[in-house]
Parts: structure tokens; sequence; C-alpha cells
């Protein structure tokens, strides 16, 4: 079996693009499809757009130039892709079926490893060093790229909580990384304490469940999800509630834990 050469790579790039035009012709429509069936058929239909365009990458004949798509435009789709992602989260959270709950968004396809939160720190620093319009049009970069970041996306919020809060009051002698894993601690324990208030779960017991997946990347048993609420669910119940709580346990390790150590 032979790869496919560029030039081959480029024809199956072109075609899946005029795929996705038909779906969603510029990056706005994905905001109006009509409903679910129309949110599926542009999920696929992007997701092979980022395959082929990770396949046709590593040629070092590459050009954005040969694709008739910008790197700008792709970026941006990519951010209308991750919102669809969010929208199924949110809604299995909620426990409404949909059809888009099975489809895999495959986000391994968009991480960039090199970009993480000591990567942010570098560029928070370079924000801190501005001033005036361009401390706005370099914070608006910054904020931008991490919507794109699928290992990111989920800590916008805080960072950006970070940049209009704290980031903006430092003098040069404040040491920026010091400041921030303060500010991140003091935001993952309000979390934890909101999570366990709101579930009914044991503090210490959700702390030491973290701890574990910190050591040893272990998820949460079902046992161990139950073992944490104060008051024992009925067995019919028992499901609903774990699969909730794992939903949030989740989320809580995506935006507090994973890619910040």
């Amino acid at each position: 079996m032979f790869l496919d050469t560029y030039e081959e790579y480029l024809e199956k790039f072109k075609d899946a693009l005029i795929n996705l035009k038909e779906v969603a012709p510029i990056v706005s429509s994905v905001d109006n499809l009509k409903d679910e069936k129309e949110e599926l058929k542009f999920i696929k239909a992007f997701r092979e757009i980022i395959r082929l365009k990770n396949s046709i990458s590593s040629f070092s004949d590459f050009s954005w130039d040969d694709l008739g798509f910008s790197e700008q435009e792709f970026e941006d789709y990519i951010g209308k892709y991750l919102d669809l992602n969010d929208k199924v989260k949110r809604n299995q959270n909620n426990e409404k079926e949909s059809i888009l709950d099975e489809v895999d968004f495959e986000l391994e396809l968009l991480h960039k490893d090199e970009i993480n939160v000591a990567y942010i720190l570098e560029l928070l620093g370079k924000v801190k060093r501005e001033s005036g319009e361009n401390y706005h049009k370099q914070k608006e970069a910054l904020i931008k790229m991490i919507v794109g970041e699928s290992k990111l996306r989920s800590k916008r919020d805080l960072i950006e909580k970070f940049i209009d809060e704290h980031l903006i009051k430092l003098s040069e002698d404040d040491n920026i990384e010091q400041v921030f894993v303060s500010y991140w601690d003091i935001e993952r324990e309000k979390a934890i304490d909101l999570l366990c208030k709101e579930e009914s779960l044991n503090k210490e017991g959700f702390q030491k469940l973290i701890e574990t997946y910190l050591s040893k990347g272990d998820e949460a048993r079902s046992t161990e999800i139950i073992n944490l609420l104060e008051k024992k669910p009925s067995y019919r119940e028992r499901k609903i509630i774990v699969d909730r709580l794992k939903n949030k346990i989740g989320e809580f390790i995506e935006v507090f834990i994973d890619g910040v150590n």
C-alpha cells in the first residue's frame, strides 16, 4: 500500500472543502444550521477537513495557498466545531437525548502539544508589556488562540478573568507565574467547594479522588463516586447520578488539571 502524493491529498482536500461549503458556506453559517442533522453533517465534513489538513501539512512543500482555504478560516471553523462539542457535553449533563451524543469529535486531531498553560504564561508576559491599543490587541489575539485550542478552550474564562483582574495590576517586579499559580489554586478550591456543595459530596473524599487521578491517571469508578455522596441514592437513581458526576468531575479535571502541571 502506497501513501498518497501531495497532489493526491490536495485533490481529496479540495473535494472535502466543497462538501464542507455545501453544509456551511461561511463560518457564521454554522450558527444557523437548522437542526442536529445539519450539525452532524458539518461535524463529519469538517472532521474530514482536519484529517486531510493534518496529512497534507506533513509534506515539505505544503502551502496554505494550495488549499483554497486560509489558515485563519480554518481556525475560525475550528472554533465553531469546538462550540458544537461543548453543546453536546452540555446536553449530556442535562440528560437530553441527541443524535450527536455518540459522534466522535476526535479532538486529538486538534491537539497542539506545544501549547499549554506554561506557553500561555509566556504570552501573558508579552501582553503585560504592551499598553493602550496594543494591549487590547494582544489580549484579543491570546483569547482567540485559546478558543481554537481544544486543550485550553475550557480554561478560557479563568485565563481571561486573570488578565482582567490581576495581570493589568501587576508591577514590573511581580512574578507572573507565581501570581498566576496562586490565582489558579484559589479558583480551583472555589470550584471544589461549589461542586461538593451542589452535589452533596464529601470534600475530603473528592480531593483524594483527584489526587489519585494526578498520581495514576485513573478515572473515577462508579463505586468511588457513590461513596463520595453524603446521601446514598436509590439503586434506580444511581446511573443518572453517576453519569452526571462523571461529566462534572471530567470537566473539573479538564479545566484545572489537564495541561496545567
